[in-house]
């Protein structure tokens, strides 16, 4: 008897990922292309790090990327790209909301302000904070399929 449950889930499963497979992936609705929020996590355990993508909602196509990066030595944030990245990302010890990035190890939040909150656009602040204290603020918004982004002081 188990072993027939066993089975027929199985199967059940199959179809319904089969089914699924045929879909075309989708982060959300509408062809312009937002800015939003992927990977984020301690590049080597130690410095707080959030990519940033440029996407097409409707079909999750990635036009381009940066990542920012606290610099606690220097008390600043740098922008990257992917391929200036050394190291490996560990997602422990960061928590996630609609507009917030918090790195608990560390106290350190990142607030995602848009224009109109609580909606991806192309345009996005981000406020890099301690303890209440403002210490960088990044701007960053679509130029065509390019993303681009600036720190400015707090």
């Amino acid at each position: 008897m188990l072993r027939r449950m066993f089975w027929k889930t199985t199967v059940l499963a199959a179809l319904l990922l089969a089914g699924c497979a045929d879909e075309p992936l989708r982060c959300g609705e509408g062809t312009d292309p937002v800015i939003v929020t992927s990977l984020s996590g301690y590049l080597d355990e130690v410095v707080p790090a959030v990519e940033l993508q440029l996407r097409v909602p409707e079909t999750c196509e990635v036009l381009d990327t940066r990542w920012m990066l606290w610099q606690e030595e220097t008390e600043t944030v740098t922008l990257a790209d992917y391929a200036d990245l050394e190291g490996t990302l560990h997602g422990g010890g960061v928590e996630t909301g609609d507009d917030v990035i918090g790195f608990t190890n560390s106290d350190v939040y990142v607030n995602l302000v848009y224009p109109e909150p609580g909606v991806q656009a192309p345009e996005v602040t981000l406020t890099w904070s301690f303890a209440g204290t403002t210490l960088a603020t990044v701007d960053c918004a679509a130029a065509g399929q390019a993303l681009e982004c600036s720190v400015l002081a707090p």
